[in-house]
């Protein structure tokens, strides 16, 4: 800006130009100057918002993956465990013994009543998952 501020000031010691407009452009020329500063930060800041973000989501997605495997395997450990009380009591059933029949449905209703979300919960806990700054 310095070229044109020694321009600017050529131009108003000259009778031809009135001063009032070489101060008029002198102010345009500084606020597009400004507005190119303003810009250029403004972009600065919309490129880190968007690696950012890109950051969060693949953080997001990493997350997902380990809580579905987790949910796989929570899920699966307690259908097995249901399908072996179910062959338990099917056996106490057709052998008439009342013991194993209470058993296999004692431990039915330990597995039902454990809720596999707290599972997860200890998973994510223990990996320190789930956080997003």
């Amino acid at each position: 800006m310095s070229k044109f501020n020694e321009i600017a000031g050529s131009l108003a010691k000259t009778k031809n130009i009135p001063v009032p407009l070489v101060d008029a452009t002198k102010g345009v020329f500084d606020q597009v100057a400004e507005l190119a500063r303003i810009r250029e930060i403004e972009q600065t800041k919309r490129e880190e918002i968007a690696a950012k973000k890109e950051t969060a989501i693949a953080a997001i997605n990493s997350q997902k993956e380990i809580i579905l495997e987790c949910m796989r395997g929570t899920f699966a450990e307690r259908a097995a465990a249901l399908q072996a009380s179910f062959k338990i009591i099917d056996r106490a059933l057709e052998s008439n013994d009342v013991n194993m029949l209470n058993a296999a449905l004692a431990s039915m209703v330990q597995v039902i009543q454990t809720s596999p979300f707290q599972t997860i919960k200890d998973v994510i806990e223990a990996k320190g998952t789930l956080r997003l700054e």
